[in-house]
């Protein structure tokens, strides 16, 4: 859910990308990026819709590589309107 608010924040803001297997100074670490690539893109717009009561479907997920590391590249553009939390929510609700 945590992600989940970092996707909504990130196309509230007017769009951008969040990388994953990048560490703090900018270099592909390793990392198993392998679940944030399965992860179904309905799912994430049904997480989105459950917690907004908005359709959001207007981002991409593709993997991509830097320094030889896989990483996951989410590409977020913004909603046509405020995605608003209705609906509070922690990890167990998901």
């Amino acid at each position: 859910l945590e992600f989940l608010k970092d996707m909504v924040a990130m196309a509230n803001s007017g769009g951008g990308t969040i990388t994953v297997g990048i560490n703090d100074v900018g270099n592909g670490c390793g990392a198993d990026i392998r679940s944030a690539l399965d992860f179904d893109h309905a799912k994430y717009c049904d997480l989105i819709k459950k917690y907004t009561m908005q359709n959001y479907t207007d981002f991409e997920l593709y993997e991509a590589e830097r320094d030889g590391q896989p990483i996951a590249v989410f590409l977020i553009n913004p909603p046509d309107s405020p995605l608003i939390f209705e609906k509070p929510g922690g990890w167990r609700s998901l």
